[in-house]
C-alpha cells in the first residue's frame, strides 16, 4: 500500500526533529488512534514537500507532505 502522509510542524524544532527522522531513512512505524480505523503499518518515506501555511503568515506553521510505502517490519534494532 502506498500514500501521503500530512503533518503539520508548528515550530522550528518540529521540523528540525521531523529533518533528523527523515534523515535516518529508517523505517517508521505509523500509528494512530483505534478510532481512526487505521491499521498499524511500517513505512518507508519517499518524496517529501514542506509548504507555508498562507493564511497564517504571522506563525512558522508548514504542511509537510510525505510519500509513503508500507515495508516489512524491520529485523534488529534500528538506528
Amino acid at each position: 500500500e502506498t500514500g501521503t502522509l500530512r503533518i503539520r510542524c508548528d515550530t522550528d524544532q518540529e521540523r528540525a526533529d521531523l529533518d533528523d527522522l527523515l534523515e535516518s531513512n529508517s523505517p517508521l512505524l505509523f500509528q494512530t488512534t483505534a478510532t481512526d480505523y487505521e491499521p498499524d503499518r511500517w513505512i518507508a518515506v519517499g518524496n517529501h514537500s514542506r509548504q507555508r501555511i498562507i493564511d497564517q503568515s504571522s506563525k512558522p506553521w508548514t504542511w509537510d507532505d510525505l510519500d509513503w510505502s508500507e515495508v516489512g517490519q524491520p529485523e534488529g534494532p534500528l538506528s
